[in-house]
């Protein structure tokens, strides 16, 4: 899995989409773009240019905008989805040992079925974004700074949930047509 992210400690330059144009990332937008906190609540991006102007086009505003963005972050420090427990980095391991989950019963599931059961185990009921965000404000507090994700066949790539956008700065954002906005 090294082979993927290369980067432990410290920046890359990555991609993000969106049919709003802004001058910082925040918290209270995190959650209301295309993505439906599929893989946790923050903010989307992606090592892959194509994921994050696919974003860019989903909306029709003319306000749409592709951002070139730098992302510190400690990669010992984000939960692999499509991994298990045991090749998750020992971090992480340990916090996603203190989720509610049936460990004896499946001593060893992929780190996507221990958030569900932590989004479920925030749920009041039917299990919707809110739940997402909940899940991911707990793991957050323990010390997870975001979600990598690379197996998904709609966004190909190297893909990441952030979830403290304090950890991204804007290099650069392009309109519609490409154009570097200034």
């Amino acid at each position: 899995f090294k082979t993927y992210l290369t980067e432990k400690v410290g920046a890359f330059t990555a991609w993000h989409g969106s049919g709003v144009r802004f001058n910082k990332f925040e918290k209270v937008k995190a959650h209301s773009g295309g993505g439906g906190a599929a893989y946790g609540s923050g903010i989307y991006i992606s090592k892959n240019i194509d994921v994050g102007k696919y974003y860019q086009k989903l909306s029709k505003s003319s306000t749409a905008t592709l951002y070139e963005i730098k992302v510190t972050i400690d990669t010992d420090k984000l939960l692999r989805w499509d991994l298990t427990l045991n090749q998750q980095p020992a971090f992480v391991k340990k916090v996603l040992e203190t989720v509610y989950y049936d460990f004896d019963s499946d001593p060893n599931p992929k780190a996507s079925k221990v958030f569900y059961a932590l989004r479920s185990s925030a749920s009041s009921g039917k299990v919707g974004p809110e739940d997402s965000v909940r899940a991911s404000e707990y793991l957050e507090e323990q010390g997870i700074q975001g979600v990598f994700f690379s197996k998904d066949k709609k966004l190909p790539g190297q893909n990441f949930v952030i979830f403290n956008p304090k950890r991204i700065s804007i290099l650069k954002r392009f309109d519609n047509k490409g154009k570097e906005i200034i």
